[in-house]
C-alpha cells in the first residue's frame, strides 16, 4: 500500500483511490510492487532495471519508459501531468 492505493498480489491489480480496480502486466505489477515498497523515494533507471529484469540483460531503459508510460494511461487521470507515478532525478517514485 501507498496512501490510498493498494497492490492486490493474487489478482496482479492496483486499486486506486476510488476503490477501482485496474488490472496490470506482470511487469505493471512489478515495476509498482517496487516503487511502492518506499513511497516517494526516487529509484535509479538502473536500479529499477536490475530489480524487474534481474541482471539478465533483457531489461533497458527503452522497454522501462514503455512500462511506464503504459502503467501512466491507467492509473493517471492525465498522463502527461503525472501525480503518481513521477520521473524523478534519474529515475522514477511512487507518490499515492
Amino acid at each position: 500500500s501507498a496512501g490510498r492505493h493498494r497492490l492486490d498480489p493474487t489478482r496482479r491489480c492496483l486499486i486506486n483511490s476510488d476503490n477501482l480496480e485496474i488490472r496490470l502486466t506482470n511487469l505493471e505489477f512489478r515495476l509498482l510492487h517496487l516503487l511502492m515498497s518506499r513511497p516517494g523515494s526516487v529509484f535509479s533507471l538502473e536500479e529499477i532495471i536490475e530489480s524487474i529484469w534481474g541482471g539478465y540483460g533483457n531489461g533497458d531503459q527503452v522497454l522501462l519508459k514503455n512500462v511506464v508510460y503504459r502503467l501512466r494511461k491507467k492509473i493517471e487521470d492525465d498522463p502527461g501531468r503525472p501525480l503518481f507515478l513521477q520521473t524523478g532525478q534519474g529515475g522514477y517514485s511512487f507518490h499515492g
